[in-house]
């Protein structure tokens, strides 16, 4: 119980810091042990699956959320049955899906992907989607950090050693995907492992109380999937419209602004079992302004970072990944801004506003879609980080207007994070003159002013309030 007792934030972040060196590490041998050609089609496949994946799901593992909160159930019965129908409907689909391979790839994908690598990437799916459906579990339950963990830093730990085999082995597509196959049953293995105790005594209740929540959970799964889908059309519109080797620049690029988004997943991800009638809970509510802020602290700091090191840390998955730095700093200003906007349509989501929820993602891809076909063939690269960047802002500001109308409440952020927010837009504009050719001297410079920065809020500003609120839900 004490690893329940820690703040979530803190311990979604560190464990995704870590998590992530882990990734990163495998992502650089990856990069230069395979082709550009083999790892974009790879990441392309494999994104396209990830999303497939939470349509077939079909939002079960938010409706075991959903519904644990508004029938005020932490029912073993509901866990075990959710999970145990939804798998064997998983394996149905992509069996399904499987056997239309040929067409698939022809209509989606450029010419250079595989039928036959995507029919292997298909394996993942009901593997995605199980683990999925543990996670959720693990949060009606109270074990959010260790949801936070497993998810993070163990999932990336259980991916490494597969992926340091492969240079013992063929340099092929086959093999990347077999590897991310063969850790994904040890992630879900081991998230069984920390349920066995509701999975083994527990009884299947009747398959029509599961067909009986399938309407609202279908409709968070449908926004689910349209959240994803918003934030991975880039992504697919350049493999649509560039080729394989843009891909790979552009998601290692995608990887690492996804880094200042950690903190905020963490808060999003800890709320969210406590999301219904969270405006008439006074102390979650002041709870969750001091998390949103620190959140924001931490965000920033890795802004500093990649403003003066970016270019450094891309180059170091191999010398032409360089040229994704500004689509990096594109799409890490874009993440923050939207972000710091808060969770609306988490919000609306779990009070039963799923359907406005989704209006407004469809409104916001259209949006997404239109930008893209026009920004991708006239800017390249930053013309799909661009259009990410605007549309996730836009979702965002239609997704506050939208709870403040319904809900009569929109969770804000102090005035501190705002005049932080300013600080490091004037560092940025200021340093944007400047130029530090020594690779070693601007890794330096950015650790140090992001560390200076974090240190200063967290101690000399935030150490006074910490002791009067519990920063764990």
């Amino acid at each position: 119980m004490s690893l329940e007792r820690k703040n979530p934030i803190f311990t979604g972040f560190i464990s995704s810091i870590l998590g992530n060196l882990i990734m990163f590490a495998a992502t650089i041998f990856l990069t230069r042990l395979f082709s550009q050609e083999t790892f974009g089609e790879f990441r392309l496949l494999f994104a396209f699956c990830s999303i497939i994946a939470l349509v077939f799901l079909a939002g079960r593992d938010s409706g075991i959320i959903f519904y644990s909160q508004k029938e005020n159930l932490n029912s073993d019965s509901l866990i075990k049955s959710e999970r145990f129908y939804s798998f064997i409907k998983l394996v149905v689909l992509s069996l399904v899906l499987a056997l239309f391979s040929e067409p698939i790839t022809s209509i989606v994908f450029n010419e250079e992907v595989s039928a036959s690598h995507f029919l292997v990437t298909c394996l993942m799916i009901p593997l995605w989607g199980l683990f999925n459906l543990n996670l959720a579990a693990l949060k009606v339950k109270r074990e959010i950090n260790y949801s936070f963990i497993l998810q993070n830093f163990i999932q990336r730990l259980v991916r490494l050693p597969f992926f340091l085999s492969l240079y013992f082995f063929p340099k092929n597509f086959y093999g990347l995907a077999l590897s991310m196959v063969g850790s994904q049953i040890v992630l879900v293995l081991l998230s069984f492992r920390k349920l066995r105790q509701s999975y083994s005594r527990s009884k299947l209740e009747p398959i029509k109380n599961f067909w009986s929540r399938a309407p609202y959970s279908f409709q968070l799964g449908l926004n689910s999937f349209l959240f994803i889908l918003l934030n991975k059309i880039d992504v697919l519109m350049v493999g649509r419209f560039i080729n394989n080797s843009a891909v790979a620049i552009y998601d290692v690029s995608v990887l690492l602004a996804v880094i200042l988004l950690l903190p905020f997943n963490a808060l999003v991800k800890s709320l969210e079992p406590r999301m219904k009638n969270f405006g008439d809970d006074k102390v979650l509510a002041r709870t969750y302004k001091l998390n949103m802020d620190l959140a924001i602290i931490l965000a920033l700091a890795v802004i500093i970072g990649f403003l003066v090191s970016g270019s450094i840390f891309l180059n170091a998955f191999g010398q032409d990944y360089s040229k994704g730095h500004s689509v990096l700093i594109i799409l890490s200003v874009g993440f923050f801004i939207s972000s710091s906007l808060g969770f609306p349509v988490e919000f609306l989501n779990m009070n039963g506003k799923a359907r406005l929820t989704f209006f407004i993602l469809v409104f916001c891809i259209a949006i997404n879609l239109l930008l893209n076909f026009f920004f991708i063939p006239k800017f390249g690269l930053e013309g799909a980080a661009f259009a990410t960047a605007i549309s996730l802002v836009i979702t965002k500001i239609i997704g506050r207007f939208v709870l403040a109308r319904i809900l009569g409440y929109v969770p804000s952020i102090s005035i501190r994070s705002k005049m932080n927010w300013f600080i490091v837009m004037i560092f940025g504009v200021v340093y944007s003159f400047y130029t530090v050719d020594n690779a070693y001297l601007s890794l330096f410079l950015g650790f140090t002013v992001s560390g200076l920065f974090t240190f200063l809020n967290l101690y000399l500003i935030y150490g006074k309030f910490w002791h009067k609120f519990k920063l764990n839900y």
